[in-house]
């Protein structure tokens, strides 16, 4: 399932985004948050609610792997993640609500 992240098409990277957000399986943290920079809103979209929801399981180890990536990025390459990041912490925002 992380390598449909990879598949030329966006809408199995989609599905993919969601299904491992589904599955919970914390395994998927990394390869979600290089699909935060997917050129396809909609697998950032389902990229970002997945690390969400990973985030709401553990979220010492998920901030630490998404700042680890942050930190290997040339300074361009991190204000677009920034970008991307936004998404994310919405949808954290919303995660946190349901999870309460």
């Amino acid at each position: 399932l992380i390598h449909a992240l990879e598949d030329e098409r966006a809408d199995v990277r989609e599905q993919a985004a969601w299904a491992l957000g589904a599955l919970r399986n914390l395994r998927a943290v990394e390869p979600l948050i290089q699909a935060l920079t997917d050129k396809n809103a909609g697998v950032r979209r389902e990229a970002a609610r997945s690390l969400a929801v990973l985030t709401v399981i553990n979220e010492a180890r998920v901030k630490t792997k998404i700042q680890d990536h942050e930190s290997t990025l040339d300074e361009q390459k991190r204000a677009a993640f920034q970008q991307c990041k936004k998404l994310y912490e919405q949808e954290l925002e919303k995660a946190r609500v349901k999870h309460e």
